[in-house]
């Protein structure tokens, strides 16, 4: 895609914005006054076109904020450039995301189970989790658009997110359940086990399986 010649020397004389722009291997490629790459991982959402009287501005918002745009291209060729921009940006997201799958569905299997943990969820055995769920929100998570996977992807993956970024909540509240859980479940056994019921200090004692 490329700028018409005489729009070009008009609203772009000095060629400080792009004057024509490729998609080849997952970057676009552009040639202002000196040539420059945008991988499609740093584009932060699909192109804007911004149709104006005799031609449209396409812009590509990226994670840099450099501003990146060609100006003077005709409605019908921006629109169609914009929309192959927009596609290939979706794919390379949602490959990102299929290429990590068995990842991603461990730890939302792991997560998942604090809901209704069977057993005491300790810190030695979250850790593990949380060093993993850090990575992957670092490398891959954090980096892809809600606009390119998807309202429904981005709720699947969210969990590991709030995780990583929280933890302490979702271990207080997985300790929560685990300890009202256990505490109904052997309330008979602690009523009767001694000559008299057992204290709460000592049920709680029992059912808490804490590293200390």
């Amino acid at each position: 895609m490329q700028q018409r010649p005489l729009l070009g020397l008009f609203l772009n004389p000095w060629g400080a914005t792009a004057r024509a722009v490729e998609l080849r291997d997952d970057t676009l490629r552009a040639t202002a006054g000196h040539p420059a790459s945008v991988p499609l991982s740093e584009l932060s959402s699909a192109p804007v076109v911004r149709r104006g009287l005799l031609s449209s501005t396409v812009v590509f918002p990226n994670t840099a904020g450099h501003r990146f745009m060609v100006r003077g291209v005709g409605h019908s060729k921006a629109d169609a450039f914009s929309s192959t921009v927009s596609a290939a940006w979706t794919r390379y997201n949602i490959g990102l995301l299929e290429k990590d799958a068995l990842r991603i569905n461990g730890l939302l299997s792991a997560i998942g189970e604090l809901r209704n943990p069977t057993h005491y969820p300790s810190a030695c055995l979250l850790m593990p989790m949380l060093a993993k769920a850090k990575i992957l929100d670092t490398t891959l998570l954090s980096k892809l658009r809600p606009e390119a996977i998807g309202t429904d992807q981005t709720r699947r993956i969210e969990p590991i997110s709030a995780f990583a970024k929280a933890p302490k909540r979702f271990r207080a509240q997985a300790i929560a359940r685990f300890v009202e859980t256990e505490l109904m479940h052997w309330h008979d056994f602690f009523d009767s086990v001694e000559s008299n019921p057992l204290t709460p200090e000592q049920r709680l004692a029992i059912v808490v399986d804490e590293d200390a």
